[in-house]
């Protein structure tokens, strides 16, 4: 700022005084990586921000006018490749609109509103994907990661350096929060160094020692699902565990400091033969070899599954639909992160552990009240469908205001596990607010707003509403004496006929 093209000195404060206003705007010092990530908590009071890569000149002369919407502010699109715009006085971020609010990122569904969020818990990750290097916001404050904005475009894939601007509204001049950040890798951090460890990432590979630690965490009803590693040879050897008990530097035997450990051969087999804790191997496996051991498993799409009610942790084989390993003491039914502990003899290439996880649900449904109306825990319900959360958990709406409504109505969301011939599908309705209805049923949903009326997006359906279950097409009544139903009314059940 201040027309001056000079770096800044470093700042030393955490609130964004008026004054300093025409200083916009500023930098990390720090170029973010493909790979990596900034992190920080959201406070309360004014947070008046802009948050991306800048485009403007460094001699910028700051023009502090948020009423001038024309104007070449520091908060302006002209200046910005791509930007998040904090609200200063609300807890949101602002969508695509004006030149003054967000540029170059979805935020939320298409066609949503702003996205809210709640001070002095959201914790946001900007993060640089290593893959199709687009900016993507998250919220990670449960330990799982929550899709809160997409970069329209992808960046090159070169080092950026991310800058922001502060105080504009004149509400917000003066006692803006400038942002804590922590600049870390993605997907892991490290749990354990020893003194000879020289990477300072996980991407740069693993020397003896290490000891990786997942960020997102796993929970009750869900698994964590990886390919396993191609390569073989005493570089590929690694121990998953659910819980480190050992120090951060200096440990001897670090592979051994955990309850329960599932060691990864140099012959690409999962194996408890060199392991501490009590796990059971399903001998029935298609993929079991004799005694504690899989048959070979590189490239494998394997799961790590968490139970729910019963907290036991299973290694499952996706593609065959079998349990290959069973923990025997089962956990607390807190949040675990994933341990990858490295050789003991040799480095490992970071090539050769899991480079991602997808976290899917499993064994579980569950529903809240008012339909999806009032979705107080997102890691407990449903994944969204389809537009740019697709895949992910639905998000609470819990401290929503009412321009956030339009997220959420007429979302399809999508049961994750597939229902096979001879199963059940057993789940309360749950439908307790009038006018609340609950579609439940199979069908093909493109968009991320649909009318839940429109018949031709499903396959079949059935409405559940606060009294009754509706009948819809391609069902018929079983019975035509009336049987106890949902709720204080009855309601005949229906069968469906294919």
């Amino acid at each position: 700022g201040n027309g001056n093209s000079a770096s800044g000195s470093q700042v030393t404060f955490t609130t964004h005084q008026a004054a300093d206003v025409d200083k916009n705007p500023y930098y990390w010092g720090t170029e973010l990586q493909p790979g990596q990530e900034l992190i920080w908590t959201v406070g309360t009071g004014p947070k008046d921000m802009c948050l991306g890569i800048w485009a403007g000149a460094t001699t910028y002369v700051p023009t502090p006018n948020a009423s001038a919407s024309g104007s070449d502010t520091s908060f302006h699109a002209d200046n910005w490749t791509k930007k998040l715009r904090f609200n200063g006085n609300s807890d949101n971020i602002y969508n695509i609109g004006s030149g003054l609010h967000t540029t170059g990122f979805n935020v939320g569904p298409t066609n949503a509103s702003d996205w809210w969020y709640t001070p002095n818990s959201s914790v946001f990750a900007l993060r640089y994907d290593s893959g199709d290097h687009k900016l993507r916001l998250f919220e990670i404050s449960s330990g799982m990661d929550y899709l809160v904005a997409e970069a329209i475009s992808a960046e090159d894939g070169s080092n950026k350096t991310i800058s922001a601007a502060f105080g504009i509204d004149s509400g917000a001049q003066g006692t803006v929060l400038i942002p804590q950040f922590v600049q870390r890798d993605y997907v892991y951090t490290f749990a354990h160094r020893t003194s000879s460890s020289t990477n300072q990432l996980w991407r740069d590979g693993l020397i003896e020692g290490d000891v990786l630690k997942t960020n997102v965490t796993l929970r009750p009803g869900h698994k964590l699902k990886f390919t396993t590693p191609t390569d073989t040879g005493n570089d590929a050897v690694q121990w998953h565990m659910f819980d480190y008990t050992g120090t951060a530097t200096g440990q001897a035997n670090w592979q051994d400091a955990t309850s329960a450990s599932l060691k990864w051969t140099s012959t690409a087999q999962w194996t408890h033969s060199d392991n501490v804790g009590s796990w059971t191997v399903n001998t029935g496996a298609t993929r079991y070899s004799a005694s504690t051991t899989t048959s070979a498993m590189a490239g494998v799409l394997v799961s790590w599954r968490y139970h729910p009610t019963t907290n036991i942790i299973d290694l499952y084989d996706e593609g065959n639909e079998e349990v290959l390993f069973t923990k025997d003491v089962a956990a607390d039914g807190n949040p675990v992160s994933l341990f990858i502990a490295s050789n003991p003899t040799a480095p490992i290439p970071a090539a050769n552990v899991p480079q991602s996880f997808t976290l899917d649900r499993h064994d579980e449904f569950k529903n809240r009240s008012y339909g999806f109306g009032s979705l107080s825990e997102g890691y407990n319900d449903w994944f969204v469908d389809v537009g740019p959360r697709s895949g992910l958990h639905a998000w609470s709406r819990a401290n929503a205001q009412a321009s956030h409504t339009p997220q959420w109505k007429d979302q399809p969301f999508r049961w994750e596990r597939l229902l096979r011939p001879g199963e059940s599908f057993t789940f309360n309705p749950g439908v307790s607010v009038t006018d609340a209805m609950l579609y439940v049923g199979v069908g093909t949903h493109t968009e991320t707003y649909q009318d839940r009326n429109d018949n031709s997006l499903w396959t079949w359906n059935i409405k559940f509403d606060q009294n009754d279950i509706n009948n819809q097409d391609g069902w018929e009544y079983a019975t035509e004496s009336f049987e106890p139903g949902y709720g204080s009314h009855t309601a005949s059940p229906f069968v469906k006929i294919d």
